[in-house]
């Protein structure tokens, strides 16, 4: 997945794409076949609230991290 952006009603939202189910790349699994990616857009927000609650999530107590 990589980053676009898309202007639409005088804003812009950002997306995760993936550049295969676009059609814009392909891409060939180790036996040399075309593999095919049926993912959809994820708007960024979204994507990036999900990642950061996770690291909040799996985050060393400050006590672990004073001692390292």
């Amino acid at each position: 997945m990589h980053g676009t952006a898309q202007k639409s009603r005088g804003r812009e939202w950002l997306y995760y794409v993936c550049p295969v189910a676009e059609k814009r790349r392909s891409r060939l699994d180790e036996e040399g076949n075309l593999v095919v990616c049926h993912a959809r857009r994820v708007r960024a927000d979204e994507a990036d609230r999900l990642v950061i609650d996770a690291l909040i999530e799996f985050r060393l107590p400050d006590m672990a991290l004073e001692a390292v």
